[in-house]
Parts: structure tokens; C-alpha cells; sequence
């Protein structure tokens, strides 16, 4: 503990010199030397494709993930606590900060904007692909559970103004064309 903190302290002790002097050599070699280069390259292909290898970073992520999940499930886990505090803390942040909601409204507008340019032909596709699938009466059940209860506003709207303009065009044509072809 007191090397490592006399490493810390001290800019030039003698470790941090030989460190610094070995990264450059191994910089200055791996960009001059082929045959270094080669060498790792081979080990770079023999680690990444080895199965043990692999097996052990699937494991470890296998756990990792199974630990972050278990902490943010769990209301007490100190995890769990710091976002959820981070993110009201952000919230209200969010809430008081006109700069920083129009900060990031323009970032949301440019990445929808990036996206939709960029993907465009995918979305077109996932769209008419999803759409040609439904029947009649499913696409009539998922409009009326995303719509709820505007949908039946929409119908009595609808309906209204179609009466309102039959009733217009007819008024016009008995009161205004009929005298005049008479």
C-alpha cells in the first residue's frame, strides 16, 4: 500500500518513469515492427477465437447481467436507490431548465432525424410488413386500444360533420341549383 501510494504522490518516482519509458518503446515497436505486429495480431485471433475464451466472456456477462437485474429489482439494493435518485434528480432538473429542455429536444430532433433519414426503407417496411399481417378486425382492435376512448369522439365528430356537410350540399342544391334549372 505505501509503493502504490508513493507511485500516486510522486510524478516522477522511478516506476512511473519505467512504466511511461516501456509503453513508448512498445508504441514505437507495434508501428515499426511488422513482425510484432504480426505476433500480436496471432494472439489477438487465438484469444478471441478460442471457445474457453469466449465460454468465460458469455459466463461473466451471463453474471454481470444477473446481478444488475437482481439490484435493480430489489427497492433497498443502494443500485436501485442512486438512479432512482439520479433520475428524479435529473427530472427536476429537466423540469426547471429551459435551456436544458431545449438542449435536448434538438438532440431527440436530430437522432429521429438521423435515424428516420438513415433507415427509412427499414421502417417503411416494418410498418407495411406488420400492417399486411393484421386481419380487418385485429387492425380495428389495436386502433381502438391505442385510440380508447377518442375513438368513439372521432366516430360522433365524424358522423356530425358528415351530416352537417350532406345537409350544406343538399340546402344548396334544393334552395340554389333546383330555381336556377327550373
Amino acid at each position: 500500500m505505501r509503493f502504490a501510494r508513493s507511485v500516486a504522490k510522486d510524478r516522477d518516482h522511478p516506476f512511473r518513469v519505467a512504466a511511461r519509458g516501456f509503453l513508448a518503446e512498445l508504441s514505437r515497436d507495434l508501428s515499426e515492427k511488422p513482425e510484432l505486429q504480426g505476433q500480436l495480431e496471432a494472439f489477438k485471433h487465438e484469444v478471441f477465437d478460442s471457445p474457453r475464451i469466449r465460454a468465460l466472456a458469455a459466463s461473466t456477462w451471463a453474471t454481470a447481467r444477473a446481478a444488475f437485474v437482481s439490484m435493480l429489482e430489489d427497492p433497498r439494493s443502494e443500485l436501485r436507490i442512486r438512479m432512482v435518485a439520479a433520475l428524479q434528480d435529473f427530472g427536476r432538473r429537466l423540469l426547471a431548465d429551459s435551456t436544458l429542455q431545449y438542449k435536448i429536444d434538438v438532440w431527440v430532433m436530430r437522432a429521429v432525424e438521423h435515424l428516420v433519414g438513415r433507415y427509412r426503407r427499414d421502417l417503411a417496411n416494418v410498418v407495411t410488413e406488420t400492417v399486411q399481417r393484421w386481419d380487418a378486425q385485429e387492425a380495428a382492435e389495436k386502433i381502438e386500444l391505442q385510440i380508447g376512448k377518442d375513438l368513439q369522439f372521432i366516430r360522433i365528430n365524424g358522423t356530425v360533420v358528415g351530416s352537417l356537410a350532406g345537409l350544406a350540399i343538399y340546402t344548396v342544391a334544393v334552395l340554389v341549383i333546383a330555381p336556377l334549372t327550373a
